[in-house]
């Protein structure tokens, strides 16, 4: 009998193989539903063994109502962690606690006080009071000028019908979204919208980016290992180093120039179907 080497390895570190991770249609709709039933705590949202109702917080949390709203119904243990450097979070935490919870957690993290990630939690917080987390003034004002740039570029492409402005004006745009993923990554605020430029969405990004492929980097709960499957095998399990092709078919040897153009129409998919990303 034939055994998917990804889900073996999968196996042996989380609990379950991702629902919905073989989809057909890669998206950030599909990746969180999957999580969703994988996680399995209805309504609420899971820290550790405890479950909360943070239906009322997701308005006023400081960091923007989407990333609450988004999450509802999924064990949000990974970002808690890694999102919030000091121990206020915790304690307000405690304001919408509903019960405990005994059915062992999906993920395999631990994050134990006297751990790596712990520990290393408590050294940077000295150094990032000192130095601070938010962007610089340079990277604000290099953000805005990207922006107003492609903005500009495009109106003259337009009106000379210059396909070399145009082309221009793509570039610059490219270089927008690469500045503005750094965005979507704080707190709600207007930079992370310049993505929405390219036609993606930052939103379904905070999702498959922010969320699935920093909290759970290069695992089975990757999305961006996820969408290319199963002409790009980068997943663990495959054989190979990651980043590297598994060579399956025309397709997996051909990847390298097609990649960029196949991730888009899978990572937008969601909205092309007509999904309501934004009740996720």
């Amino acid at each position: 009998m034939h055994t998917d080497p990804q889900k073996t390895h999968t196996e042996k570190r989380f609990l379950h193989y991702p629902t919905l991770r073989d989809h057909p249609l890669k998206s950030a709709h599909t990746w969180i539903q999957g999580k969703r039933i994988d996680d399995d705590v209805g309504d609420y949202w899971r820290v550790y063994n405890k479950l909360y109702d943070l239906t009322h917080f997701a308005d006023i949390h400081p960091g923007g109502k989407d990333w609450i709203r988004s999450t509802r119904g999924t064990d949000i243990t990974e970002l808690f962690e890694c999102y919030h450097i000091s121990d206020t979070p915790q304690t307000l935490l405690k304001r919408y606690y509903v019960k405990d919870i005994t059915t062992p957690r999906n993920s395999p993290y631990t994050f134990n006080n006297d751990g790596f990630y712990k520990t290393f939690k408590r050294k940077v917080k000295p150094i990032l009071k000192e130095i601070g987390r938010g962007p610089t003034h340079t990277m604000l004002l290099l953000q805005d000028g990207l922006a107003l740039t492609y903005v500009l570029l495009t109106l003259a492409a337009t009106l000379t019908e210059s396909y070399t402005i145009a082309v221009l004006a793509g570039l610059v745009l490219s270089l927008t979204m690469i500045g503005a993923h750094n965005f979507f990554h704080q707190r709600d605020n207007l930079r992370m919208y310049y993505f929405d430029l390219s036609l993606l969405s930052s939103y379904d990004w905070r999702i498959t980016h922010g969320i699935s492929h920093h909290i759970y980097p290069n695992t089975i709960y990757d999305f961006e290992v996820s969408v290319l499957e199963p002409g790009r095998q980068e997943g663990p399990g495959s054989g190979r180093g990651m980043g590297e092709v598994q060579a399956r078919g025309f397709f997996a040897r051909v990847s390298v120039g097609v990649d960029g153009v196949v991730y888009v129409v899978y990572i937008d998919g969601g909205e092309v179907v007509g999904y309501n990303t934004h009740e996720l």
